[in-house]
């Protein structure tokens, strides 16, 4: 890419990050930072342990001496400790928002400095001036070619045996789009490591991050690691062959059909759901409202919902109460937000097996035709036009007599293979294949009700 179109580009997405922090940090600053969403104390105890793991094995009369750069400090929550051990402590965001809030959070601690910075570079930063560099679940949301960027200026600011310390996601590469602000990264660990040494690092370990929580998914080669890396001496690669070594190919961009990250939407629902099971129901109506501004793709049920938390917290607000419980919303949300993360699991499969129809999924709008409700296990049903496609309370063990029923025929064991009429909500299918154990056709004539199944229910064995 030429260097004008290049620095065009970073431009874009330099503003686009801005303005798509700036509406986390506002929504709610320790959600979208931090696990410790409780409370500032219990974000600062996640902040000093995930910093405990970064400069772990380090001899901190050696680093009492030094000054530390933190890249996406956010809020500052890793700042804090850090500012506890370094002489001076440096921290730099592209959220004017943040670094506001950083700043009132830190005032006590007057070895910080903070920094807006665009995003993409450190042009802020003295060359040569920083002996320890890191960052914490920031990097890995950025824009690939942001990530090239940031690496060749740590090449610049950090001094020659200066230190990196960064948390990325190593494992298979995925199909993100340049547009996304907070969808992972993941890069091959040989590819991140020539990439790091294109950019004047010599690596010294990539090991695996463990959390007292999940953070990695190995099925899918998503898997958290830090990564500890030296400055060498010399001068070293420019941010676009940097990228080159990163990813084999580059980021696709999505253009004017972009709907808005489905990662930033699903976590705002999960976020309603800790909300109404906090008993916060004006907490969990803003991340509704939320979850449904960022994302032109919410599906018509979760707007239903949002309409009758409206209709619930007006009326519990106006010293009555109608429609809906309290404890039926929870249950709502929960059953949305515990199945909504299945769609990126079968979109990964039905991209790599049948890529035109995942294109076609990806444009289809769910409209009221077709519906979602869940039995009393928390089961998925689809309904279209009104027209439950399995039994409301017992779908899988309808799903199972079918099955049987099917593979009951004359015959039918000796043929070669099945082809089914309607794809539903899968659950026929999943008990047809585990009794057949050849191979299966399915024809579904309805993408709306394709989308459905793959957003509420798991069908990667399908």
């Amino acid at each position: 890419m030429p260097d004008e179109l290049k620095n065009k580009n970073l431009q874009v997405i330099s503003a686009r990050m801005r303005e798509e922090w700036d509406r986390r940090v506002s929504h709610d600053y320790r959600y979208w930072m931090s696990d410790g969403v409780d409370s500032d104390r219990t974000m600062w105890e996640a902040g000093k342990r995930d910093f405990s793991i970064l400069i772990k094995e380090l001899d901190p009369t050696e680093l009492a001496r030094q000054t530390a750069l933190e890249i996406g400090c956010g809020v500052g929550r890793l700042m804090r400790p850090a500012a506890q051990v370094f002489s001076r402590a440096i921290g730099i965001d592209v959220s004017a928002e943040a670094i506001a809030q950083a700043k009132c959070l830190l005032a006590d601690l007057p070895n910080v400095d903070l920094i807006l910075g665009n995003g993409v570079d450190l042009v802020q930063i003295a060359q040569h001036s920083i002996d320890f560099a890191f960052t914490f679940a920031a990097m890995s949301s950025m824009p690939v070619a942001v990530i090239a960027n940031y690496l060749s200026e740590l090449s610049r600011v950090v001094k020659p045996n200066g230190l990196l310390r960064l948390q990325v996601f190593l494992g298979r590469e995925q199909d993100t789009a340049e547009e996304d602000t907070l969808a992972i990264r993941v890069f091959t660990k040989a590819r991140f490591c020539e990439a790091l040494h294109a950019a004047g690092f010599a690596v010294e370990y990539a090991t695996e991050l463990e959390l007292p929580f999940e953070v990695s998914n190995h099925e899918e080669g998503i898997i958290a690691h830090i990564v500890s890396a030296r400055r060498m001496a010399g001068i070293f690669a420019v941010s676009s062959d940097v990228q080159q070594h990163l990813v084999e190919r580059s980021e696709s961009a999505a253009g004017a059909a972009w709907q808005g990250s489905r990662t930033e939407y699903l976590m705002a629902l999960a976020r309603a759901k800790q909300q109404l099971d906090a008993g916060q129901a004006q907490q969990a109506l803003a991340a509704l409202e939320f979850a449904v501004a960022v994302y032109a793709q919410a599906e018509p049920d979760v707007r239903e919902l949002l309409a009758e938390l409206r209709r619930l917290t007006g009326a519990v607000n106006a010293g009555h109460q109608h429609g809906p419980t309290a404890a039926s919303m929870r249950n709502e949300v929960s059953a949305h937000s515990q199945h909504a993360p299945v769609y990126a699991q079968n979109l990964e499969i039905l991209r790599r097996r049948f890529p035109e129809l995942e294109s076609l999924l990806e444009k289809t709008v769910l409209t009221e035709a077709v519906s979602v409700s869940f039995s009393a296990a928390g089961e998925p049903v689809i309904s279209c036009q009104g027209l439950a496609l399995s039994h409301r309370e017992k779908p899988e063990r309808s799903g199972a007599s079918w099955a049987e029923r099917a593979l009951n025929v004359p015959d039918i064991r000796s043929k070669g293979a099945l082809v089914v009429a309607g794809f539903g909500d899968a659950y026929h299918l999943r008990a047809l294949i585990k009794m057949w154990g050849k191979e299966v056709h399915v024809a579904e004539p309805s993408l709306e009700v394709l989308k459905a199944a793959l957003t509420y229910i798991d069908c990667r064995e399908v």
